[in-house]
C-alpha cells in the first residue's frame, strides 16, 4: 500500500491533481514513450500533462510490485478493483 499511496501523493502534489483525477487514471492514459499522461477532469474535460521521471517512477514501482488484478483503472485495492476516494492517503 506504501507505493501505492506514494504514488498517488506524487500525482496530487507535482501535478496538482485532484482526488477524484488521481483514482480515475487508467492505464491507458499514461503515454510512457512520450511522458505525458492524460487527465480526466471535472466534466467531461480531458488535458494532456507532463509526467515527470519521478512521478512516472514512483507509478512503476507500483505497478511492478503491488498491482494486481485486471482493472483498467492503475489505482485499484487489495482485490483488484478501483478504489474510491475513501480509500485515497489522508495528510
Amino acid at each position: 500500500m506504501a507505493l501505492r499511496n506514494y504514488a498517488m501523493i506524487l500525482l496530487m502534489a507535482r501535478l496538482g491533481l485532484r482526488s477524484t483525477e488521481v483514482i480515475a487514471i487508467r492505464l491507458e492514459d499514461i503515454n510512457w514513450r512520450g511522458g505525458v499522461l492524460e487527465v480526466r477532469g471535472k466534466g467531461k474535460r480531458r488535458d494532456k500533462m507532463p509526467l515527470p521521471v519521478d512521478v512516472g517512477e514512483a507509478i512503476v514501482a507500483y505497478i511492478r510490485s503491488l498491482r494486481r488484478g485486471s482493472s483498467r483503472y492503475l489505482f485499484v485495492g487489495d482485490r483488484g478493483h478501483r478504489i474510491n476516494r475513501s480509500r485515497m492517503p489522508k495528510f
